[in-house]
This record gives C-alpha cells, sequence and structure tokens, in this order.
C-alpha cells in the first residue's frame, strides 16, 4: 500500500518484483518504471482523485493497466 507521498522508484533497480495486491493514493503516490521491472498480476485500487496522466478521475477505482 502506498499512502500519502509515497513513490515506489523502480528507475535505478532492475531488479524484477511482482506485485499480486496494490493499493494506492492517487493524488499523492507515483509509481516509476521506466524500465518495466514490475509486474502486475492483479488490478490496483486507487484512492483520491487523479488529476494529471493518463488516467484522470475523482474517487476510488479499480485499475489494471497490461
Amino acid at each position: 500500500m502506498l499512502e500519502t507521498n509515497s513513490t515506489l522508484d523502480k528507475r535505478q533497480d532492475l531488479r524484477s518484483l511482482t506485485i499480486n495486491n496494490s493499493t494506492l493514493d492517487g493524488d499523492t503516490c507515483q509509481v516509476l518504471d521506466p524500465n518495466n521491472a514490475i509486474t502486475w498480476t492483479n488490478a490496483t485500487s486507487v484512492k483520491q482523485r487523479v488529476v494529471g496522466g493518463p488516467f484522470q478521475f475523482t474517487g476510488t477505482r479499480t485499475v489494471k493497466v497490461t
């Protein structure tokens, strides 16, 4: 779970990481994975509003990007 102002930064870490279940605050958290090191096996629950990036919405949503 990523909460207020948290960042999961995989920019310099090329080791693989599998995330099965995840929740993050959409208004203040970031996942930085330009090398595609993270494998997401389930959808992520995004809490709060998201006002930037390819997905923008208000309220809690469940998102899976493949």
